[in-house]
């Protein structure tokens, strides 16, 4: 979200984000350093919370020294999407983006007389608004509409206003129909949760808008989709569902296909993975030879991680076809909708991750290199837009290997307690058993390879090598928490040095 927001607000959504990724109180000097601001440029930000109607003051506390200096800053337990919308919301940028989708066009005279700036400020910013939107393959015509393939206009949509807010932004007669209609329609069909809610009132009603504004998807379908078992009765209520409550869309079949294939794809329906009858098949027209392509790739994926999981197989190729139909229509890096995007962050692996991750690069690689055409198809030249390829393919796999394969039984953490008080040490054994039960292992005999070393005195004879935590009794409310965080801690780390295999 970078791109629409002006430098100024940028850099408060930066010292935000440092904020309540620390989740403590931290001085000016480590949030001058960690966002490379001045100070004079990171009080001024602290100064401007107060406008923030999306921060919580609850849970913002300053603290300022004798002469009223600022000497710290804590923000806790705050959404980081939330606090950073307020500095969205009122960017030029934004305004004409929402303008465009709810109006179908951006008209300079409304933005002039509603927002208080000049023509000259207008067309300087419907230019860097036409640039950023050719950059995300959009065309904008000289009179302020969009021009460009229907699914990426919608999916460009659908991306933007899903990562802006958690709220609902439209109007609330929306919302109300929205909610009403889905309540009747769908609660028989599948469970959703509040993210899943949100966006499927956001799908509905960008094609809502889309259809009332006269821009409809093509009549001759673009794809042929085939289904069985619960897949197509759910296709069968979209159908219906789409006729009862919007008889006026043009082209309902190749709208149904849109919104059924959309709705599975961000997951707002969950195949069930080991129904076996539970199988979609598609054919993209006027794509040759997709079904060649898409199964070479789908094939290594399943040779290299699920070879045994073979009633899994019909769900993990609906899954990679379902991003295969996504990637052709419109693929985006998707980075470029994150308010603050950390590269150390967003990248950092443990070892299993790392492996799992550099398996899928290699997979992909190859079937780049045996597929040039189609990768050019999907758009995806371009040193960041490979990445972000490679990566949305790595979270698919990851995202499969989570639903599919059974939690491994990884090494349990050692811990030796001690206590020089009568029956303190068993009251404490147990409340660590209590609270951690299989991830942990009390031992009876000291080892050397204890993970962590309980005790309320420090004994001269004890290895140094060890992690030690002094709990005095197991009623010291501190030192049982400061226990568990570093129970928490060891069990972290022995997820963290897991290999994949």
């Amino acid at each position: 979200m970078k791109e629409f927001i002006g430098e100024h607000d940028n850099n408060k959504i930066k010292v935000l984000d440092f904020l309540i990724n620390e989740n403590k109180s931290v001085n000016m000097s480590e949030i001058c350093l960690a966002t490379q601001l001045s100070y004079k440029t990171v009080r001024s930000v602290i100064d401007s919370f107060e406008e923030n109607t999306y921060i919580d003051k609850k849970n913002l506390e300053i603290y300022y020294n004798k002469v009223g200096k600022v000497e710290s800053v804590k923000l806790s337990n705050s959404s980081h999407v939330d606090v950073s919308f307020f500095y969205l919301e009122k960017s030029i940028l934004f305004i004409m983006i929402k303008e465009l989708f709810l109006k179908g066009r951006v008209e300079n005279k409304y933005i002039c007389e509603n927002y208080y700036i000049s023509t000259t400020t207008c067309i300087r910013y419907k230019k860097k608004l036409r640039d950023l939107l050719e950059s995300f393959g959009l065309e904008m015509t000289v009179n302020g509409e969009l021009k460009s393939e229907e699914y990426r206009i919608r999916n460009f949509f659908l991306h933007f206003f899903s990562n802006a807010s958690s709220n609902w932004i439209f109007s609330k007669e929306a919302y109300n129909f929205l909610e009403h209609s889905l309540d009747v329609e769908f609660p028989a069909i599948f469970q959703m949760d509040s993210a899943q809610k949100e966006l499927m009132r956001l799908l509905l009603y960008i094609t809502i808008k889309r259809n009332s504004q006269g821009y409809v998807l093509v009549k001759k379908r673009q794809i042929d989709l085939e289904m069985k078992g619960k897949l197509s009765e759910i296709y069968t209520d979209i159908s219906n569902y789409i006729i009862n409550y919007f008889p006026y869309f043009e082209n309902k079949p190749s709208e149904i296909d849109y919104l059924f294939v959309s709705m599975l794809r961000i997951q707002v329906i969950r195949m069930e993975k080991y129904v076996e009858d539970n199988e979609l098949i598609v054919n993209i027209k006027n794509t040759p030879n997709f079904d060649e392509i898409c199964n070479s790739l789908i094939d290594s994926i399943i040779r290299t991680f699920f070879k045994n999981n073979k009633k899994s197989h019909n769900f993990i190729r609906t899954s990679v076809t379902l991003f295969f139909i996504y990637a052709i229509a419109s693929f985006y890096d998707t980075r470029r909708f994150f308010y603050e995007y950390e590269e150390e962050v967003y990248t950092k692996r443990n070892v299993y991750e790392d492996e799992l991750f550099k398996r899928v690069t290699g997979i992909v690689e190859s079937w780049e290199s045996e597929y040039k055409a189609f990768s050019r198809l999907l758009n995806i030249q371009g040193e960041k837009n490979q990445i972000s390829f490679k990566r949305q393919v790595y979270l698919l796999v990851y995202s499969l290997l989570c639903r599919i394969e059974p939690v491994q039984n990884k090494e349990k953490v050692k811990i030796y307690v001690q206590n020089s008080k009568v029956y303190i040490a068993d009251i404490i054994r147990r409340k660590i058993e209590t609270i951690f039960s299989d991830k942990v292992v009390i031992l009876d005999i000291y080892s050397s390879d204890v993970d962590l070393f309980v005790t309320d005195k420090e004994y001269k004879t004890t290895d140094t090598s060890t992690n030690k935590v002094f709990v005095q009794t197991f009623s010291d409310y501190y030192a049982i928490h400061r226990l568990i965080e570093a129970i928490d801690n060891e069990i972290l780390n022995k997820i963290n040095s897991a290999s994949y295999e």
